[in-house]
């Protein structure tokens, strides 16, 4: 009898976006797991990132862009087989 195979990741996803709600293309996303590796990315043309396959467990996300203050988001819990969407508002440097 064949044997389905059991998922142990999940998905973490969303869109980065300046003070005035327009898409941040090029911004730095970095997930990292508190157990695990750490993975990176970059929004694309429309401020999306995507991590399509994380291993589950808790996360903190930070968002980095020229210009930009560093975004921070701890405890970000990602489940089996779950997505999770965390849109960012990124806040201009002072």
């Amino acid at each position: 009898m064949p044997m389905l195979a059991q998922f142990t990741t999940g998905r973490l996803s969303g869109t980065v976006l300046d003070p005035s709600g327009l898409a941040l293309p090029g911004a730095t996303v970095t997930a990292q797991n508190e157990l695990t590796a750490t993975r990176g990315t970059t929004t694309n043309s429309s401020g999306e990132y995507l991590f399509p396959i994380l291993p589950v467990g808790s996360y903190q996300i930070t968002v980095t862009m020229t210009g930009f203050d560093t975004y921070v988001q701890k405890g970000i819990a990602l489940q089996v087989d779950k997505s999770v969407s965390l849109p960012v508002q990124m806040k201009m440097v002072l």
